[in-house]
């Protein structure tokens, strides 16, 4: 994942990881689970306003979406709900045990790294 992350051009100041459950575990999580999470990762969210929110893998694309989805037909679309864009990838876990879908991770974070890019440079060129 870090190494990912850097190969696209991200820099730890620019970035926070942050998960869809404050429990830490080895079995997959609940629904009762998530749901009893879900406030605090909103909240998470409100505070830090973020300019991208990059979900890893169904479990935090559903949490946010609100359903059970299959990553494959969201990974790399982006999408807005509310005031946050979303961009679903796959998770860090799946990535590494699969070539394709480890250059697909590496391709989607390279995407939201240079959409960071063009509108922190937009903001900059309007000031």
């Amino acid at each position: 994942l870090v190494d990912s992350i850097k190969s696209v051009g991200f820099k730890s100041d620019q970035l926070c990881l942050t998960y869809v459950n404050r429990c830490p575990k080895q079995e997959k999580y609940t629904n009762q689970e998530i749901i009893n999470c879900t406030p605090y990762l909103h909240s998470e969210l409100q505070l830090l306003s973020p300019k991208v929110i990059v979900t890893m893998g169904s479990l935090s694309t559903s949490a946010l979406l609100g359903s059970d989805i299959k990553i494959k037909d969201y990974r790399g679309n982006q999408m807005w709900l509310g005031y946050w864009h979303i961009m679903p990838t796959y998770s860090p876990a799946y990535a590494a045990r699969s070539e394709s879908a480890s250059e697909q991770f590496v391709a989607d974070l390279a995407r939201v790294y240079k959409y960071i890019q063009l509108t922190d440079n937009k903001l900059n060129n309007n000031i």
